[in-house]
């Protein structure tokens, strides 16, 4: 189902339940998540950032130029390779 959300700038949850002749029943219910904006932001120039995350960013960068960046394998290889191997 599509629902309607807040246009921007709001925060929205899911809640499944029972629609009950008593009302309804709550059963499961989300975590309360931001509803993105309608577009990019306003804002135009540089982000400011404090200086210890502006020198991981900076490393991060020279490792990648360097080709020594790797990341880690994703959580659904980890499971997919925790598998029991189906040949004998």
């Amino acid at each position: 189902w599509y629902l309607e959300l807040p246009r921007s700038g709001g925060v929205a949850r899911a809640e499944l339940g029972l629609d009950l002749p008593s009302g309804f029943a709550p059963l499961l219910a989300s975590r309360w998540a931001h509803v993105p904006p309608d577009g990019p932001c306003s804002a135009i120039g540089p982000w400011t950032l404090d200086p210890a995350s502006a020198a991981w960013l900076e490393a991060q960068g020279a490792r990648a130029r360097a080709g020594t960046l790797r990341t880690l394998p994703s959580s659904a290889a980890r499971y997919l390779a925790a598998l029991p191997s189906e040949t004998p």
